[in-house]
C-alpha cells in the first residue's frame, strides 16, 4: 500500500467505524439491550454498504455497468444516516449537532467510496488512452491582455489535444504566419492581363479583316500582311489543322 493510498483510507475508515458506532447504539436500544447483538447488527448493515461499494468499484474498473450496484450502496448509506439520526436526535426526532454529525457521517461514506473508485477509474482509463487530457491553461494576465489570440489559441489546442501553453500559442502563430505569407504573396502577384476578345483591338480587326478576304491563307501568311506575329494571329483567329476557323471568319 502506498502512502497516498493509506493516507486516504484513513477518512473511509474513520467514517464507517463512527457509523458503526452509532447503529450500534440503535440496536442496543431497540433490540433487546444485548452487545454482541447490537455490535453484530451495526457490522452487518455497514459490511452491506461497503460490499456493494466494492462490487460498484469493480464493475467499474472492468468497463462494466456500475450504476446499480452504486445506488445500492448510497441507499443502504442513507439508511444507515437515518438510523444514527434517530438514535442521537432529540425528543421527537428533533435535530441537535450530534444527530446532524452521525447522520452525515453514515450518509457520506458511500460517496467517499464513490469518489476513490472514480479516482482510481481515470487513472486506468488515462493510461489506456480512452479520455482526454486536461484542457490547455493559460495565465489570467494572457487572456486579459490578448483575449482573442488566446481563445484561438485554447480553441484549436482542445481540438487537438494540446496541453501545453507555449505549444499552443506556437501553433496559432504558425498558422496566421502563413495566412500573412500567402496574403503577401497574392497582393505582390503580377495582374493578370486581360484577355480581350476576337476582333476588339484595331490590330484584331485587321487580323479578321484579311483572313476574310483570304479565306484560305495560312496564319503565317495572315501575320505577314498585317505585321502581326504569329501568336497574335493565333489569339484572335483559333484554328484547326493550321487553317482558320470557317465559323471564326464568317461570323
Amino acid at each position: 500500500m502506498t502512502p497516498r493510498t493509506a493516507a486516504l483510507a484513513v477518512p473511509l475508515i474513520l467514517v464507517n467505524s463512527a457509523a458503526i458506532y452509532g447503529q450500534q447504539g440503535w440496536a442496543y436500544d431497540h433490540l433487546g439491550h444485548q452487545r454482541p447483538l447490537a455490535l453484530m447488527f451495526a457490522v452487518a448493515i455497514e459490511s452491506i454498504g461497503i460490499y456493494l461499494a466494492a462490487e460498484a468499484h469493480a464493475a467499474l474498473m472492468a468497463g462494466d455497468a456500475s450504476i446499480r450496484l452504486r445506488l445500492g450502496s448510497y441507499a443502504i448509506g442513507a439508511l444507515v444516516g437515518v438510523l444514527n439520526y434517530a438514535h442521537f436526535s432529540s425528543a421527537g426526532y428533533m435535530p441537535n449537532p450530534l444527530a446532524l454529525t452521525f447522520g452525515l457521517l453514515s450518509s457520506i461514506s458511500p460517496w467517499l467510496w464513490a469518489i476513490r473508485s472514480r479516482s482510481l477509474n481515470r487513472d486506468r482509463l488515462r493510461e489506456l488512452g480512452l479520455i482526454d487530457p486536461r484542457a490547455v491553461r493559460f495565465a489570467v494576465i494572457r487572456w486579459v491582455m490578448f483575449p482573442v489570440p488566446t481563445f484561438r489559441a485554447f480553441r484549436r489546442a482542445v481540438w487537438l489535444g494540446i496541453t501545453q501553453p507555449a505549444e499552443a500559442v506556437a501553433l496559432v502563430d504558425v498558422k496566421f504566419a502563413v495566412k500573412k505569407a500567402t496574403s503577401a504573396q497574392v497582393d505582390g502577384a503580377e495582374p493578370v492581363p486581360v484577355v480581350k476578345k476576337v476582333g476588339e483591338t484595331a490590330k484584331g480587326r485587321e487580323i479578321v479583316k484579311v483572313a476574310r478576304r483570304n479565306p484560305t491563307a495560312s496564319k503565317a501568311e495572315i501575320a505577314a500582311k498585317t505585321g502581326a506575329s504569329v501568336s497574335t494571329v493565333e489569339r484572335h483567329l483559333p484554328a484547326v489543322n493550321g487553317k482558320p476557323v470557317a465559323s471564326e471568319l464568317t461570323s
